[in-house]
């Protein structure tokens, strides 16, 4: 299992860290062990920005090309523009306390739920326009809110302590059965 990387480097089970470079994939220290984690055969991870770790263990490398890969321990999966991406190139990726992923880029600013790949996005109807990001100019607080930064300003994110709902919520009031109506 994995635990806890953050930009470049995470400190796992006090004893594993991880280390995002330019040209080489993502290394991992584990003990006296050195591992690296470029991709597979069909798949490769060259430069890698950042990680991050949603709730179910898995890591999240935000690459130079590629966009976001996600990497369960053995698979590789790419998420891009495609699939809901709202930039191929990111300036940071965070975990919020909810586990979902906050995903910085020029266009503005996505919320990533992984386990359903389902994102929102901030942008100009917010008042972010032509965000210009610092690569990796970003935080996360002990409550999991996120600072990022752009247009010579810091924006927080507040996690919000449920989940978010991006569907809309069936909720019935009342039964009506041949015209006669029960609580």
């Amino acid at each position: 299992r994995y635990r806890s990387p953050s930009r470049g480097l995470g400190d796992v089970y006090k004893r594993q860290a991880w280390f995002a470079t330019d040209g080489k994939g993502v290394f991992c220290i584990d003990g006296d062990q050195v591992t690296q984690h470029a991709g597979n055969d069909s798949f490769g991870i060259k430069t890698v920005y950042s990680v991050c770790e949603d709730h179910k263990g898995h890591l999240w490398f935000n690459t130079a090309d590629q966009g976001l890969v996600e990497f369960d321990g053995v698979t590789y999966k790419p998420l891009g523009v495609k699939e809901g991406l709202g930039n191929l190139n990111m300036a940071s990726i965070n975990t919020c306390s909810t586990g979902d992923i906050l995903i910085t880029h020029g266009k503005g600013i996505d919320i990533m739920e992984p386990a359903r790949r389902h994102f929102m996005y901030y942008n100009e109807e917010i008042g972010i326009e032509d965000l210009a990001p610092g690569l990796n100019a970003s935080a996360v607080n002990s409550k999991g809110h996120v600072y990022t930064s752009g247009q010579n300003k810091i924006f927080k994110y507040y996690s919000p302590k449920n989940k978010l709902s991006i569907h809309p919520r069936t909720q019935l009031t009342a039964v009506s059965c041949l015209l006669y109506t029960s609580d």
